[in-house]
């Protein structure tokens, strides 16, 4: 089953988040089938605030760098820093990482349920809105797991370091090209689907 809930705060992460380069953690392997049953609310709100409240704190780090030492500066932080949010917000029994169709760095690769999921998204995403969450009870390795997923939409200050590398300075385009040479995640506009925040919970047996 999947929930529709759009949230106010989408459009915040979206701005975060479109920045943020280095997805958190590497993705699982294991292959999900859909288990029919009622996704248990309590661990439904830890997915979305484990979101919320990994996005709160990128952003406050990515807005304070980019004022003191403008992209170049975020690059660097976002790259060491964000990995270490995302392992702190992943305890007993959760996960989350940062996901997308065009990467910046290889480990944000996604497994095939959130490819699934992302390439539905982009089939009928309109620039300027955002998809639904998603959010469905998964079999995977033999456990039963909730899969959540928040799109990431950008916004133009996102641009900055995810738009036309024309517009990027050469300090820039060097340091992007030095720590992420197969660097996917450029020539994005205003409004584009940039990936999503995904979370796994290991339901309690």
């Amino acid at each position: 089953m999947r929930n529709a809930n759009r949230t106010a705060g989408l459009v915040l992460l979206g701005l975060l988040s479109g920045l943020a380069c280095a997805p958190s953690q590497e993705k699982p392997e294991t292959e999900a089938s859909l288990v029919p049953a009622e996704i248990p609310e309590q661990e439904l709100e830890r997915a979305r605030e484990a979101v919320a409240s990994m996005g709160s704190r990128l952003m406050s780090t990515l807005v304070e760098e980019l004022r003191e030492g403008g992209p170049v500066q975020a690059v660097r932080v976002c790259s060491e820093v964000a990995p270490t949010i995302a392992k702190e917000q992943s305890s007993d029994g959760l996960a989350i990482r940062r996901v997308s169709l065009r990467v910046r760095n290889p480990a944000g690769e996604p497994d095939d349920y959130e490819r699934g999921i992302l390439e539905a998204w982009e089939s009928t995403h309109q620039p300027g809105s955002a998809p639904d969450e998603s959010a469905e009870l998964v079999s995977e390795g033999g456990r039963t797991r909730l899969r959540y997923m928040k799109p990431i939409v950008l916004m133009t200050p996102c641009l900055k370091c995810h738009g036309d590398p024309e517009r990027m300075s050469p300090e820039l385009k060097t340091l992007l090209a030095e720590r992420y040479p197969e660097d996917r995640a450029t020539g994005y506009r205003d409004g584009d689907l940039r990936g999503a925040f995904s979370v796994t919970v290991d339901l309690r047996q």
